[in-house]
């Protein structure tokens, strides 16, 4: 009795390989895919970078606002207010908020409203009122910059009372 085994062997001799080159095909998509991913985490990263720059930025700025103002906003605010002088104040001021700096420059406008009669409100009297236009400048290392530019009105008595 003889075993003959050339039956079961003959059925590999069909295959042609397209399993290796279905495989190949595959992972050159998912190399692609992996690439692509990488480069859109790599972009969000610097999104959110900039985010964190722009907001140290105007965070700056507005904290050399609130400096600027804060003689006039603290408690001696009646006096302050009628003595402050936009003539006299440091036109160029340079704060820093959580180590980024920040220049502020004061402007009077050539249409300035000396001795106004009349301001909205209710009061007794004539006042004057000066309006201001106070900008703060931030610029980090990177590039990053914000600017804020607030207009307030000062309200004071007028000139000669």
């Amino acid at each position: 009795m003889t075993l003959s085994a050339t039956n079961t062997i003959t059925g590999l001799k069909k295959q042609q390989g397209i399993v290796l080159v279905v495989a190949l095909l595959i992972l050159v998509v998912m190399t692609v895919l992996s690439v692509s991913m990488l480069s859109s985490s790599t972009l969000e990263e610097r999104m959110a970078s900039n985010l964190q720059s722009q907001n140290a930025a105007f965070q700056a700025a507005e904290s050399c606002i609130r400096n600027t103002l804060a003689p006039v906003n603290e408690g001696q605010r009646k006096t302050a207010a009628v003595n402050y002088d936009p003539k006299t104040a440091n036109p160029n001021i340079i704060c820093s908020f959580n180590g980024v700096s920040a220049n502020v420059a004061l402007t009077i406008p050539a249409t300035s409203q000396q001795g106004v009669d009349k301001l909205s409100g209710f009061g007794v009297g004539v006042a004057s009122g000066n309006p201001l236009i106070i900008t703060s400048t931030s610029s980090l290392a990177s590039g990053t910059s914000s600017t804020i530019e607030e207009v307030i009105q000062q309200v004071g008595a007028a000139s000669g009372q």
